[in-house]
């Protein structure tokens, strides 16, 4: 008996691990839905402990968004921007813009009321230099159709911006608000 509630605890406990659900590793973060044509259940940050999240330069973290799309999706490209001197500018170093390759479980074209799970990486450039940010940014996370532009969702949320304090060239870590 003692073998099988050991195989089980190790069970669940390697379940928790491979989606990425322990304690303490991720934190879902308040966001601002900007779109009708998607319901966005929840956006998590990873690894984060607590909320808000703090971001560091130069290291990747996992964004996971679940959104449960309204119509169907042949195809999405993903911008994801900073409001900056009143202007949305594109957000340093975010190469992933398209929406269907960080899909997890499933594939494009989507099915309208169809839930999935978008995963991607996201980083600041290693030289962020201190005096580029203003302590805090507004940022609009977007996927559109790849044809004909519309848009399948949309959220915002505001990040803090503090200076690290493990760096002493000034450099910059970012703090989800």
């Amino acid at each position: 008996m003692s073998g099988m509630l050991t195989f089980s605890v190790f069970s669940l406990a390697l379940a928790f691990a491979a989606t990425g659900l322990c304690l303490g590793d991720s934190v879902n973060t308040k966001i601002v839905s900007c779109s009708t044509n998607s319901d966005i259940e929840f956006v998590n940050i990873s690894p984060c402990s607590s909320f808000p999240c703090s971001l560091g330069v130069d290291h990747v973290y996992n964004i996971t968004i679940n959104v449960t799309v309204h119509e169907a999706v042949a195809a999405g490209t993903v911008k994801l921007e900073a409001l900056l001197l009143g202007s949305w500018l594109p957000f340093p170093s975010f190469k992933y813009s398209n929406f269907c390759d960080q899909l997890v479980g499933a594939a494009c074209p989507l099915k309208a009321g169809q839930t999935v799970t978008y995963l991607t990486p996201l980083s600041f450039p290693k030289h962020t230099p201190a005096g580029l940010l203003p302590s805090k940014l507004q940022i609009r996370w977007s996927v559109s159709q790849s044809k004909g532009g519309q848009e399948i969702l949309c959220f915002k949320t505001v990040i803090g911006v503090a200076k690290s304090s493990s760096s002493s060239e000034g450099l910059r870590k970012v703090t989800f608000a």
